[in-house]
């Protein structure tokens, strides 16, 4: 009954940083940046910057307007710096649902085998069929562990490939729009 414990907290430990990974790739940037974009469309720049300044989580989004202000040849040198800083946010955490799939199902493998062990160690085992099962069961916990962080993995590329798309539209929305 123990060993059950084990890999059900372990799959959930697994489940929980993989979902936290999932929400760094769905919101990168403090503001959604289609709906941002879609709003600076034909706005004036001081219109958006004093929207957004506003908001004292979009911390990212006031760095790229400030980018956006500089004058210069390091105008672009600027803003990439932002796009980059957004990648980065958007890929926060990247290898952690391929690790936590790793780890729950070794912890399922391995907790599979102590449960097994026990039962053939202990003489009043009621029968091989049981002692399988037991064994399955923790096993199967430790997959599902494995299963639910390999499908937060491939979800969270999706979301990440997405917004950086929404992040470079809303890039160029910005440098189009009016200055004045």
């Amino acid at each position: 009954m123990i060993l059950v414990a084990v890999a059900t907290i372990v799959s959930l430990a697994c489940a929980i940083a993989s979902a936290r990974r999932l929400v760094f790739a769905m919101t990168p940037i403090a503001l959604d940046p289609k709906m941002l974009s879609d709003a600076a469309k034909g706005a004036p720049l001081d219109v958006v910057t004093r929207a957004i300044s506003r908001n004292e989580s979009a911390t990212w989004e006031k760095n790229l307007l400030a980018a956006m202000a500089v004058e210069g040849p390091t105008r672009t040198g600027e803003i990439n710096e932002q796009l980059l800083e957004a990648e980065w946010l958007a890929q926060r955490w990247a290898r952690v649902p391929r690790v936590c799939a790793s780890v729950a199902t070794s912890i399922g493998f391995l907790l599979a085998t102590l449960a097994l062990r026990q039962g053939l160690l202990d003489p009043n085992t009621a029968g091989i069929d049981q002692l399988i099962v037991r064994s399955v069961n923790v096993l199967a916990i430790g997959i599902a562990g494995a299963t639910f962080c390999v499908a937060v993995h491939l979800r969270a590329g999706k979301e990440a490939k997405k917004r950086m798309a929404e992040v470079d539209a809303l890039v160029e929305s910005l440098e189009k729009a009016p200055t004045k």
